[in-house]
């Protein structure tokens, strides 16, 4: 298999079947990053009775390599599970954190993740419940295992496959930007031969605040009919998932996917497609009123734009001035395809 993310085609056969066996459970699956359940008995666990609302457990999870050289990574993993919760309509509450390090890995990258992990979470009201530290000498790199817990309001079951055509597709934030980050980050040297210092450390701060509490608050109080962070796969891989999820078609604008000049300069810099690109801080919503939204995603100081609307059928176009192309399957996130340079340093 390849690495990074594993593919649609690998979580179908190997994973989402078994999740779709348990009982009470809405398994978490390509397109839908979170798992809901709720808790059985007469008496809710979080609130204390059906009947006070919050009748819906949930739980998102990520796993990769931090420290050394992907050091920002560790508050991305805590946004993107944050960011999760939220578009699920999830009030994120808890997380559990499980490290695990090579013999030969120094103590100062295990105290480093932590005080990351504390940070975050006091900034963000989440309390640490626990996790497990482990050093094996099989492992190369350090690996990081998350899991953020939450609950939910109870909702009725969302009628939307098939009632997502002739919709607005909207997008808050912009392209690649953790990716930018981390780039930025692991090649700083070599970017600042060719770029302005003030262009890579600009490109470099992308990296904080990628949460969109705000933008997706927004977009919930405006009638959003679907919401997706873009994490992994960047925004192709999040449309295509997002599409073959709710079973819709989609016809967009290339030119109107917002995205920033660093992430263009830096893309281009080390040949890499920034629209496959870890897009950790901007989401995907489905709306009716996708004006509106953008209206008051910019009053708000978001980048928002209408990239383009749903359809009926499945094919999924992107267009790009005369050019015309299909949406394919998800690749490789563009990180992933850089990691032996990035070992090897």
């Amino acid at each position: 298999m390849r690495t990074g993310k594993a593919s649609q085609a690998v979580l179908d056969r190997c994973v989402r079947r078994a999740l779709e066996k348990q009982d009470g459970q809405k398994a978490a699956r390509p397109g839908k990053d979170v798992s809901l359940w709720e808790p059985g008995g007469r008496t809710n666990l979080v609130q204390g009775s059906r009947e006070a609302g919050w009748n819906d457990l949930a739980a998102a999870s990520v796993c990769g390599p931090f420290g050394a050289s992907l050091n920002p990574t560790a508050q991305m993993y805590l946004s993107g599970l944050m960011n999760h919760l939220i578009a699920e309509g999830a009030d994120p509450q808890s997380i559990t954190v499980c490290p695990m390090l090579p013999a030969d890995a120094d103590e100062k990258i295990l105290r480093d993740l932590m005080e990351r992990v504390g940070a975050f979470s006091h900034e963000h009201g989440l309390k640490i419940l626990g996790g497990h530290t482990q050093v094996e000498d099989q492992i190369r790199s350090p690996q990081l295992a998350l899991t953020m817990w939450g609950r939910r309001y109870r909702q009725e079951p969302a009628k939307v496959h098939g009632a997502l055509a002739d919709c607005d597709l909207v997008m808050a934030g912009t392209a690649g930007r953790a990716g930018t980050a981390v780039l930025a980050f692991c090649f700083e040297k070599e970017l600042k031969l060719k770029f302005p210092g003030f262009l890579v450390r600009d490109a470099i701060r992308m990296g904080e605040g990628l949460v969109c509490r705000e933008a997706l608050r927004l977009a919930q109080e405006q009638g959003a009919l679907a919401m997706y962070d873009i994490s992994f796969g960047g925004v192709f891989g999040a449309l295509w998932e997002l599409g073959d999820t709710y079973k819709f078609g989609m016809d967009l604008d290339l030119k109107k996917i917002p995205i920033r000049q660093e992430t263009i300069e830096i893309c281009e810099f080390l040949d890499l497609n920034p629209y496959q690109l870890y897009g950790q801080g901007a989401v995907l919503i489905i709306t009716k009123q996708g004006k509106d939204l953008v209206r008051r995603l910019l009053e708000k100081g978001i980048p928002a734009q209408v990239l383009g609307r749903t359809t009926g059928d499945i094919a999924r176009i992107i267009r790009n001035g005369e050019e015309v192309r299909y949406l394919e399957k998800p690749v490789q996130d563009m990180l992933w395809q850089l990691r032996d340079r990035l070992q090897n340093r």
